[in-house]
């Protein structure tokens, strides 16, 4: 796609839809803190809470964007991604959490921050070999998704309530970046796909990634239902 000086607006797009797809679990938890505080405040709040989370995310960010160099760790960050990607169809959806009551402003900042550094920890790996390594191009999409993310924190959810199958884009979108980051894993890799004498691009081997998570989905969906019907047969 197009780029300016070598800054990739395709890389930037991807690095956004990622960031937003990683992050929807992070929407419930923050409307949850955000609901928990006077209708009158909450706009401070979530001013409070973008600030603190970019803070603590970018800091995660260079730390993993270190680690991201160590050999063999695209390998393993892929694989896990790939997996995590299948996960989505059977991860049992977790209880709400209680809110403290504390209502000061800091502590919503140190809540929201918080809440959004530990549920993003996992997700970081993606987004950096989404980028690449590139950590100019990683920053750029946290700065802008997570308020983004925010602001539209309970439009996130409600779109994913009416609209399930979204989970399904996000999920194959996983699977793309997996088996790209698993493929770009240094020499060793390039030099095991030479020895099965298959020539076949990255981005074609990525797409085919996207594919097997949503057959992933297939045959779970299709197994929860013969489930359901044994259930029901079985009940009568």
């Amino acid at each position: 796609m197009f780029s300016f000086q070598g800054f990739s607006v395709g890389a930037l797009i991807l690095i956004l839809v990622l960031d937003l797809a990683l992050s929807v679990d992070n929407a419930g938890v923050n409307a949850a803190i955000v609901r928990s505080y006077p209708k009158a405040s909450r706009n401070k709040v979530l001013m409070i809470g973008v600030i603190a989370a970019i803070v603590f995310r970018i800091v995660l960010i260079f730390v993993a964007g270190w680690l991201y160099h160590v050999p063999g760790l695209k390998l393993v960050g892929g694989i896990w991604v790939f997996l995590m990607a299948i996960k989505m169809f059977n991860v049992e959806e977790e209880e709400e959490r209680i809110v403290s009551n504390t209502r000061s402003f800091v502590m919503a900042a140190i809540l929201l921050g918080w809440t959004d550094l530990t549920m993003s920890t996992d997700n970081v790996l993606a987004l950096i070999g989404a980028a690449n390594g590139d950590m100019l191009l990683v920053t750029i999409g946290v700065i802008i998704t997570i308020p983004l993310l925010f602001l539209a924190t309970k439009a996130i959810v409600s779109l994913i309530e009416k609209y399930p199958r979204l989970n399904w884009i996000f999920a194959g979108l996983l699977g793309y970046v997996g088996v790209k980051m698993i493929l770009e894993d240094g020499q060793s890799i390039t030099d095991f796909i030479h020895w099965l004498n298959v020539h076949v691009s990255i981005s074609i081997a990525s797409i085919a990634g996207f594919v097997i998570v949503i057959l992933f989905g297939l045959y779970f969906e299709f197994r929860d239902k013969q489930l359901a019907r044994a259930v029901k047969n079985k009940a009568e």
